[in-house]
């Protein structure tokens, strides 16, 4: 096997496939890239065509190639415990590749979600109503039989959890899948249900049934729900847009979709979409006017919006503490389109007279994480007849899974929506090397459009934190937590993906040449001109 990669992200995403074309796990890459996941993404290979490793290095896979000895679904748990040895990551998230997609971010579930060090995914159905799993455990393990017949299987093919834990998991399933009473059968399911439902192991597993949201398996409560019938433990779920369940929210973990022709030609048409890796931030360009410029140049932008923004007096109100008693609140109010940001909207009580009282366009991140852009006001937002629009563009991947999220929701609601252009964001966090602040590509969204002013104010980059009407450090994370977080943002070294210099620099060359924009005197001040 290759030599390993030291891994510093929490999660890591595992797969193993051999004899697979790229067109066979296209789905489960760029499903994975589109939910927003940020975390490390490994696959194990055996007899793979070169065609295939470069495209998951493209995709920013580690790929480790070995040779099979046994049949993967035995020796995959053998050698995945060994290579997660040396590799530094907290927790481990790990599918079938061929027949998986990702409709959600896995992470966010988990940290909401996990509270056991075994994350064990339902199929629905006991081991004695489903005549495949009769035939196999029953064959494997008689002696187990007795008891197993009466428990919910859970699937082997979608399993999440903490490092150490699911090493030791792995091994297991690979040693009793070598005891099996019938060597002619793959028992590796079987295995692992004997194993989750022992005293060595029922403790620390989290069953975790499908209507948790974690993941569904469609051979059983699908594609068979017919045959099965009342055995079925748990109720079909819903398929329109996204596979939901009965409350209605996207799984994030869709298994077996393959085994239905009309499902599986649905879902890979989905994934032919081209979904962008965003630039990394060892590569900036670097950036200049001219350069901005020759951007913005090759863009494809939204004609309506330019429509609505023509000739328009615009104002931006950030999120910082500058604005608290500037009782600006009346001068804001008399633009002709007053935009607000994330938490701007609905706006804090009682800050009226600072902040103004309309909001005419949202800008949102749509992360609905009350740490990042927060809770998205739908029905607030329909009262006001305001417009949403995202700073970030669909088809990138951190951003795809919450633009699609919100696009599901809006249905519902028919809000009007804008989203910046791929192309437009690509070229500028390349220029920057970094990822622009919500509020920072709002800006730069903006100056595509023929507007007649564009006013910036409550912009200090961090400098003072956030109004705390607008986000609480410390109601967020608690206080010895909440300190340190703001501590490190006063730092200027807030914000992981965003770099705060770039985007300071960038704004005050487009202030310095583009007779367009105006700011307020805080913002002179921080960027150093008169």
């Amino acid at each position: 096997m290759e030599e390993l990669k030291p891994y510093s992200k929490k999660d890591l995403l595992v797969g193993c496939i051999t004899k697979y074309s790229k067109s066979d796990i296209e789905p489960w890459v760029e499903s994975i890239q589109r939910s927003g996941y940020t975390g490390g993404k490994m696959m194990l290979v055996y007899d793979v065509s070169q065609d295939v490793i470069n495209y998951l290095k493209l995709n920013h896979f580690d790929v480790y190639q070995s040779q099979l000895n046994q049949h993967i679904i035995l020796q995959r748990f053998l050698d995945l415990n060994h290579l997660l040895k040396d590799i530094d990551c907290d927790r481990i998230i790990w599918t079938d590749v061929k027949d998986v997609i990702f409709q959600t971010n896995p992470s966010h579930w988990l940290n909401k979600n996990k509270n056991k060090p075994i994350i064990a995914c339902s199929e629905c159905i006991t081991f004695k109503d489903d005549e495949w799993a009769v035939t196999n455990a029953g064959t494997s393990f008689p002696m187990e039989w007795e008891w197993l017949q009466n428990k919910t299987s859970h699937c082997a093919g979608t399993i999440a959890g903490d490092k150490e834990y699911i090493r030791d998991l792995f091994i297991n399933i690979y040693r009793w899948s070598l005891t099996s009473s019938n060597p002619d059968q793959l028992s590796d399911q079987a295995a692992y249900n004997v194993l989750i439902n022992q005293t060595q192991y029922k403790d620390i597993v989290q069953f975790t049934p499908q209507e948790d949201g974690f993941a569904t398996q469609l051979g059983t409560v699908l594609i068979k729900k017919d045959h099965f019938g009342d055995k079925l433990l748990e109720p079909t779920p819903i398929v329109d847009d996204l596979i939901r369940n009965q409350k209605g929210e996207p799984f994030v973990i869709v298994h077996q979709y393959d085994r239905n022709p009309q499902l599986k030609q649905s879902i890979h048409n989905m994934y032919k979409d081209k979904i962008y890796t965003e630039p990394s931030k060892d590569n900036a360009l670097g950036f200049s006017y001219e350069n901005w410029l020759s951007i913005r140049s090759k863009g494809k932008y939204d004609t309506q919006y330019n429509d609505l923004l023509k000739d328009k007096r615009v104002i931006i109100v950030g999120p910082s503490p500058s604005l608290v008693g500037s009782g600006k609140g009346k001068e804001i109010d008399d633009y002709d389109i007053v935009i607000r940001i994330n938490k701007g909207f609905p706006i804090e009580e009682g800050m009226e007279s600072d902040l103004g009282s309309r909001t005419d366009i949202h800008y949102h991140c749509l992360h609905t994480h009350p740490a990042c852009g927060g809770k998205i006001f739908y029905e607030e937002m329909k009262d006001k007849n305001v417009l949403v629009s995202c700073p970030y563009p669909k088809y990138v991947g951190p951003f795809h899974g919450d633009v699609t999220s919100f696009e599901s929701e809006n249905k519902k609601w028919n809000l009007p929506f804008h989203c910046a252009d791929t192309d437009y964001y690509i070229g500028v966090a390349k220029m920057l090397g970094t990822r622009p602040n919500a509020g920072t590509m709002t800006i730069m969204d903006l100056l595509c459009y023929d507007l007649k002013e564009l006013h910036i104010t409550g912009f200090t980059w961090f400098r003072d934190g956030w109004r705390k009407t607008y986000k609480d450090h410390c109601e967020l994370f608690g206080e010895e937590e909440g300190k340190r977080k703001r501590e490190k943002e006063l730092s200027g070294e807030f914000g992981g993906n965003h770099l705060q210099k770039p985007q300071e620099d960038l704004v005050r060359e487009i202030y310095l040449n583009d007779d367009r924009v105006f700011i307020d005197d805080i913002m002179k001040q921080i960027l150093e001109v008169k």
